[in-house]
């Protein structure tokens, strides 16, 4: 499903704040700054998160951002909680 202008889906307001939906393994790849074959093992192996919707691969940045801040603090030990 595809959000409106306002970012909603199906009249429900997105989990997500900002940033965008990519589209197509070479889109997420890019934006990662890795290969294709590297990210499909992340998917595999490590719970990147991407999903195949209809054939196509999609992800999201803001939910590409959220796991490489997660496995960087859980690797140096950073993890902090929120304050809300």
């Amino acid at each position: 499903m595809l959000a409106d202008n306002n970012g909603r889906y199906g009249g429900h307001k997105s989990p997500l704040r900002s940033g965008k939906i990519l589209v197509g393994m070479n889109a997420i790849a890019d934006y990662c700054g890795r290969d294709r074959k590297t990210v499909k093992g992340m998917i595999e192996k490590d719970g990147f998160p991407a999903t195949m919707v209809n054939g196509r691969w999609e992800s999201h940045t803001d939910l590409i951002d959220n796991y490489k801040y997660r496995r960087i603090a859980a690797a140096t030990g950073n993890m902090q909680q929120d304050a809300c």
